[in-house]
C-alpha cells in the first residue's frame, strides 16, 4: 500500500494532449476525451488492486452546482499524473477537481488559478453524417461518412506517428468493435480518409445499436446527425440494426394441441442477455430445446382457435408494386385495392420508398406499427403521386380507415396505445417516372429510454427563490 500525505498533493494543470499545456484543454461535448491531470502526490493505483475511494484517485468535473464523474483510466496513473475519460457534457468550461484517497484536493493546492479546467465543445466532436447501410446482417461491412478529425488509424502509417497527431482509436457498433483492417490481408477494407471509411461489424449479435467512434487527443466521442436515428417500440434511439435469416422450417404442419418439434434453419441465431432468443408461432411460444448459430429446435404450444390471416414480425414493412395506374382520389375510407398475387415484393426498414418507373405503377407499403409511448400522433404523407394512408384501430386489417391522402396530407391527433400493434397500409400510384412515398409521424410528447446524446440532454435548472425584506422596529412601552 502507498501512503499519501494529502497536504503535499498539488494539481498543476489539465490537458487533453499527453504532456500538453494548460491551454490545450478542449474536448468533445459527446464525451470520450482522455483528460490528463498533472501534479504531485497522487495515489499510485496498483493495477491488481480493486479501486475504491479509500485507496485510489478520482476526478470530477464541476460547473456551478453540477458535478460529473470522469471515468478513471488507471493504467496510466502515476503519482504525478491522472488520466480519465470525460462524460458527455453540455458545452462550456468545467473545473477539474481531484480526490485522493477520498479527500478533495483544495483549490489552494492548484498551482495556478483556473489551471486545471476542461472545455467541452461541439466543434471538437467528430461527426458521423451517414451510415450505409443502416440495417443488415451481422459480420458485414459498414460505410461511414462524416468529419472524423483524423485520417489515421495506426501509428505506423505515414504522417500518423507523432503523439500530437490524433488517430481514430475505436469504432463501436453498440459495445462491439467495427474493425477497419481485414485480418486476412492486413489492409484497410477501403481507403481511409478524414471523411469516409469502411469497417466490419465483428459480431453475430442481432438487435439495434448505435454507431460511434473515438478519436484521440483533443477530440473524443463522435456525434451522429439526428436524421440517422430511429426510435424502437420501447423508446430507444438507435442508428443501426442487424437481423437473422430464416432459410427453412420443418415440419410444416402439426397438432393444434402443441408438442410438434420444429427445426428452423438459417443463420445468426445468436442469443445474448440483451437480446435473448425467442421463437413464437402465431404469437404463442415455441419452447427452445436446442440452438446454435444456424439451427433452432423448439416445441410448439397449443394454438388458439382463430382464423386470422395476418401476422406481425420485427422487420420493417413489406413493399409491393405492380404495373398499372389506379385513381386513388376516388377511394373509399376503408377499402383500398390490394396488390395482386404476381406483384413484386421486398422489405424496407423504414416507412419510406422511392424509385423510378418506366410505366404506370402502383405501390403498397404494408405492415404493423407499434408506438413507444401512449400519446397522440400526427401523421403526414409526403409524395408527388396519388396516394392514401390507412391505419387500423388495432392489428386487424379489417378495422383500417383512411387518415391522410395526397389531397389532405396531414392527420389530426390520433391516440395510439404503446401495447398495441396497428395495421398500416399506404398505397401510391403514378403514370411513370420518379415515385416516392414517405410516411412521417410526430408525437405530442417525447420520453426516450436512451441517455443524453447529440439529440438532447438532461436539463438541470437552478431556481432561486427570494423576497424583499423590510426591517421592522417596534416600540415597547413598559407600564
Amino acid at each position: 500500500m502507498f501512503s499519501v500525505v494529502i497536504d503535499a498533493t498539488t494539481v498543476s494543470h489539465a490537458t487533453t494532449i499527453k504532456g500538453g499545456s494548460r491551454e490545450q484543454n478542449t474536448g468533445s461535448s459527446e464525451g470520450g476525451t482522455l483528460l490528463w491531470v498533472y501534479g504531485t502526490g497522487f495515489a499510485q493505483n496498483a493495477f491488481s488492486e480493486v479501486p475504491s475511494k479509500n485507496t485510489s484517485n478520482s476526478v470530477k468535473l464541476t460547473k456551478g452546482d453540477n458535478t460529473y464523474d470522469c471515468q478513471m483510466h488507471i493504467e496510466k496513473v502515476t503519482d504525478t499524473q491522472l488520466t480519465c475519460y470525460t462524460p458527455a457534457l453540455p458545452p462550456g468550461q468545467y473545473i477539474v477537481r481531484v480526490y485522493v484517497e477520498g479527500n478533495l484536493i483544495d483549490l489552494s493546492q492548484h498551482t495556478y488559478p483556473n489551471s486545471a479546467t476542461f472545455r467541452s465543445t461541439q466543434s471538437n466532436a467528430p461527426r458521423i453524417t451517414q451510415i450505409l447501410p443502416q440495417a443488415g446482417l451481422p459480420q458485414r461491412l459498414i460505410r461511414l461518412y462524416g468529419y472524423f478529425k483524423s485520417k489515421c488509424y495506426l501509428r505506423e502509417f505515414d504522417g500518423c506517428s507523432g503523439s500530437d497527431v490524433p488517430v481514430i482509436s475505436r469504432i463501436y457498433v453498440g459495445g462491439q468493435l467495427c474493425n477497419l483492417i481485414d485480418p486476412d490481408g492486413g489492409v484497410y477494407y477501403s481507403n481511409l480518409n478524414s471523411t469516409q471509411l469502411t469497417c466490419r461489424f465483428e459480431s453475430n449479435e442481432v438487435g439495434i445499436f448505435n454507431v460511434t467512434m473515438l478519436v484521440t487527443n483533443e477530440y473524443g466521442r463522435s456525434s451522429v446527425d439526428a436524421s440517422l436515428f430511429r426510435m424502437s417500440s420501447t423508446g430507444q434511439l438507435y442508428n443501426f440494426e442487424t437481423y437473422a435469416v430464416i432459410a427453412n422450417i420443418s415440419s410444416s404442419n402439426g397438432s393444434v394441441e402443441g408438442g410438434t418439434i420444429l427445426t428452423i434453419n438459417g443463420n445468426y441465431f445468436c442469443a445474448s442477455n440483451r437480446y435473448p432468443l425467442i421463437v413464437n408461432i402465431d404469437d404463442q411460444p415455441c419452447t427452445i430445446l436446442s440452438s446454435n448459430l444456424t439451427t433452432i429446435q423448439c416445441q410448439t404450444s397449443a394454438m388458439p382457435a382463430n382464423n386470422r390471416s395476418y401476422f406481425h414480425g420485427g422487420r420493417g414493412l413489406h413493399v409491393y408494386y405492380q404495373s398499372g395506374f389506379i385513381d386513388l382520389n376516388n377511394l373509399g375510407n376503408s377499402s383500398p385495392p390490394l396488390p395482386g398475387i404476381n406483384a413484386t415484393r421486398m422489405w424496407i426498414h423504414e416507412a419510406s420508398f422511392s424509385s423510378q418507373f418506366p410505366s404506370p405503377t402502383t405501390v403498397w407499403l404494408i405492415g404493423f406499427l407499434r408506438v413507444p409511448i401512449t400519446t397522440k400522433f400526427i401523421f403526414r404523407l409526403e409524395t408527388g403521386s396519388y396516394a392514401a394512408l390507412y391505419l387500423s384501430t388495432d392489428e386487424n386489417p379489417d378495422n383500417k380507415i383512411k387518415i391522410v391522402s395526397n389531397l389532405f396530407p396531414e392527420s389530426s391527433g390520433i391516440l395510439l396505445q404503446n401495447d398495441t400493434n396497428y395495421y398500416i397500409l399506404c398505397i401510391g400510384s403514378n403514370y411513370g417516372g420518379a415515385f416516392s412515398l414517405n410516411i412521417k409521424a410526430a408525437m405530442r410528447q417525447y420520453k426516450s429510454s436512451t441517455p443524453s446524446s447529440s439529440l438532447g440532454t438532461h436539463e438541470i435548472q437552478q431556481i432561486t427563490v427570494g423576497a424583499n425584506a423590510t426591517s421592522e422596529y417596534q416600540v415597547i412601552a413598559c407600564i
